[in-house]
């Protein structure tokens, strides 16, 4: 029938055969008696669009399919070889095009000699041949910004000569340089590792690789590997059609109809409102951690889950890959002691093996990450996440009550976007902490945002600065401020002090001001601070903490320091710079 469902069985009636509703006729036959050929011969004869076929027939009809599918398939198989060997043969040329100035710079230091067999004194007094103990070269290029840093917090900006380290592998992935080779300058070489040499290097000097442009010849093959992907993939792709480029709460051209809209009164519900929101398009799960070791080496954890509906229908009970959640997860590690920040990111459709959240008890989770409450309560929480060279493994209980932003839980953001927005202001942290193969006890304080919204901020504005501040003396701040393309329109600012018993009071615009006073990597990771009764400045721990995911901002620990004393710490956010 049209529907693909069989309609004789064991009986065939012939006045079936005439009926409207069927749409094509097989008959099998299966054996070869007088009474069947007869069968065969009368409907052959009178219903010549009926194709029949007896058994030999079928399994002629099945091989003839099978060859030609395994024909085309193995077809198939070779153009993917042919394109696989075609992508690695441009993308080694490629890197050997890349490497070209640092070999032709190793054949000159190696025609001119000495410069590798002279001995470099470590900090422990041993002589040794640098040559001999490295596990690799690095070639600091000129102008190449900001790869080398000192344990004294002194960072190289960019240096208009060449320099070479010899590298001694530490851990998984992590080198130190044992001495500076060479500087090569204006096609001059002097060895830096002889005494009296130009550049005297400190204890310890951190290599920290950053991305090299790609020659045109890498990007070209890359590129060909994408398109081979999406054409492979489009089937899968059809519900990602629509997402927006950049942070997500900035894509305000995106179409919001069928989502669910920010309206007053918020009437928010514990421990309903811990849980997702599905019908609303943005959703965010937002904990970060200030802890210190027992030897007090510092750390900052951020852990984000992102879920971000693709389209208002709801999902199928009977599938659950039926669904538009998507969720995406973000996971970093300030280590303030070698001021490296370590950030990694994991995405899945939503789907209860894989990624999702649930109110109660509490969970959200992708691809092995996972915060959840540890008991029936929402608190204790615990967080369990980790990536190829850091992890955590912590706890927080709640010490303050929620604070509702806004008007009972309604942030209006701009004129044109709110969201639901609540916090988590204070919260007690203990665990486990692992980095670079060392692992630490670690306790501190934590922090917990959750928003959800599907208004974007539009397209009058280009990003957001957003802090989340713990006083020494028990009072926490909130304050953001979201920039405007053009100075034509005002930048929209809000500011609440939060007591230590969990009561808010939000500060007229005339009251506050947050004006940044030092910039590096392109981001402002200095800001002066004055509400009344309270100056103070705000100082990243480092400067680099920016977040290298899908959409690039900078995320990371800050102090707030008074006449140069610490007097509270926490997170800064900085997105559209």
């Amino acid at each position: 029938s049209e529907f693909g469902l069989p309609t004789i069985s064991a009986v065939l009636p012939l006045n079936l055969l005439d009926e409207n509703r069927l749409v094509r006729e097989r008959i099998y036959i299966d054996g070869s008696s007088e009474s069947l050929a007869l069968v065969v011969d009368l409907v052959a004869s009178t219903h010549p669009e009926v194709w029949m076929a007896r058994g030999d027939d079928i399994k002629e009809l099945a091989m003839e399919i099978f060859n030609r599918t395994f024909s085309a398939t193995r077809a198939m198989t070779l153009v993917a070889i042919c394109i696989a060997a075609l992508g690695l043969f441009a993308s080694l040329f490629a890197t050997q095009a890349r490497r070209m100035p640092e070999l032709r710079l190793l054949l000159t230091l190696g025609r001119r000699g000495k410069g590798f067999g002279t001995a470099h004194r470590d900090r422990g007094g041993d002589r040794r041949n640098p040559a001999r103990l490295c596990h690799g070269i690095h070639i600091l290029r000129s102008g190449q910004p900001a790869l080398v840093r000192l344990d004294r917090g002194v960072s190289l900006a960019a240096v208009d000569h060449d320099v070479v380290f010899a590298l001694r592998r530490c851990d998984r992935g992590s080198f130190r340089a044992l001495a500076c080779l060479a500087i090569v300058q204006d096609r001059k070489i002097t060895f830096g590792n002889r005494p009296g040499g130009p550049v005297q290097m400190t204890d310890r000097v951190a290599i920290r690789a950053r991305r090299r442009t790609l020659s045109a010849l890498s990007l070209c093959a890359r590129t060909a590997g994408v398109l081979v992907s999406v054409v492979s993939f489009a089937g899968c792709a059809e519900q990602l059609a629509d997402r927006g480029p950049g942070f997500p709460l900035l894509s305000g051209e995106q179409e919001a109809s069928g989502f669910a809209r920010v309206q007053g009164p918020a009437n928010l519900v514990f421990p309903r409102d811990h849980g997702p929101h599905p019908e609303y398009r943005l959703e965010w799960w937002y904990v970060t951690s200030i802890l210190e070791s027992s030897n007090g080496r510092e750390f900052g954890v951020q852990f984000t889950l992102f879920r971000l509906a693709t389209s208002p229908r709801s999902s199928d009970a009977n599938s659950p890959w039926r669904t538009g959640q998507m969720y995406h997860g973000h996971f970093a590690l300030s280590d303030v002691a070698e001021r490296i920040h370590i950030e990694s990111t994991r995405s899945s459709r939503g789907h209860p093996k894989l990624a999702g959240a649930v109110a109660k008890p509490f969970r959200a989770y992708v691809d092995g990450w996972e915060l959840a409450s540890e008991g029936t309560d929402f608190t204790p929480l615990r967080l369990s996440a980790a990536s190829e060279d850091y992890a955590v493994n912590l706890s927080f209980e709640q010490q303050q009550p929620v604070f509702l932003h806004g008007e009972a839980g309604l942030s209006r953001k701009t004129p044109e976007s709110s969201s639901f927005y609540y916090s988590v202001p204070r919260m007690r942290a203990h665990g486990s902490l692992s980095v670079g193969g060392a692992e630490f006890e670690v306790s501190g304080s934590a922090w917990m945002d959750r928003e959800w919204s599907s208004e974007f901020l539009g397209g009058s504005f280009v990003g957001w600065d957003w802090f989340a501040l713990q006083l020494d003396d028990g009072r926490s701040m909130v304050l953001f401020r979201i920039r405007p393309k053009t100075n034509a329109s005002p930048v929209e600012r809000s500011a609440v002090v939060i007591d230590s018993v969990g009561t808010g009071s939000y500060l007229d615009a005339a009251d506050w001001h947050l004006e940044p006073t030092r910039h590096a990597h392109g981001y402002p990771v200095e800001w002066s601070l004055t509400v009344p009764g309270f100056t103070s400045t705000i100082v990243a721990a480092f400067d680099d903490q920016r977040m290298d995911t899908e959409f690039r901002y900078w995320e990371g620990l800050v102090y707030v320091e008074q006449r140069g004393h610490r007097v509270g710490k926490g997170y800064m956010e900085l997105v559209g710079y």
